[in-house]
């Protein structure tokens, strides 16, 4: 109660993006009115909140995939979250205490959507890297590495990884 107490002073909206697999700590986005702000932040069950990231922008933030995020790691030690702190939307991790940010996505491109696969290993990610005009679907060890690309053909895909990783529905247009 005492969280929720706190946050209903900020002016904007809120993601909720989730719980540590302990049910100790709440992961969310909080957004200003004007879209101008974004503040990546964990709250621990005494009420305290921890910023990771703030976001900042004269136009806006958010992105195509502008409330992505949530645990991963030995013990949900990580949090994974889409970020446009280099222009572009891209795959960032770090530690829940704030250290170890890592950029695992670079380019001038866009992730427009990521899961986590249930194993948490990897990362399913929908890119326009290929062009603005096209989406693809690649998977990334949730460690960083090459993205390795599923789908082939040209066009705009929206494709989803079946629970087991061993198949893919993609409904796709050229």
């Amino acid at each position: 109660q005492r969280v929720f107490d706190r946050l209903a002073v900020f002016a904007g909206a809120f993601d909720l993006l989730g719980w540590n697999d302990a049910g100790t700590r709440g992961l969310f986005f909080a957004s200003s009115d004007d879209n101008k702000s974004r503040y990546l932040q964990v709250v621990d069950p005494a009420g305290k909140l921890s910023t990771l990231e703030v976001l900042k922008d004269t136009a806006w933030v958010g992105g195509p995939c502008g409330v992505c995020g949530g645990w991963y790691g030995p013990g949900s030690s990580r949090v994974w979250y889409i970020s446009e702190a280099d222009g572009f939307s891209h795959l960032y991790t770090i530690a829940a205490d704030g250290s170890g940010k890592q950029q695992l996505t670079k380019g001038r491109w866009e992730v427009r959507d990521v899961d986590l696969s249930p194993d948490k290993r990897w990362f399913y990610l929908q890119t326009s890297e290929v062009s603005p005009f096209e989406q693809h679907l690649y998977r990334m060890p949730t460690a960083g590495g090459a993205m390795e690309k599923i789908t082939t053909k040209s066009g705009r895909h929206n494709a989803v990884v079946s629970p087991d990783g061993q198949l893919v529905a993609d409904v796709y247009c050229t």
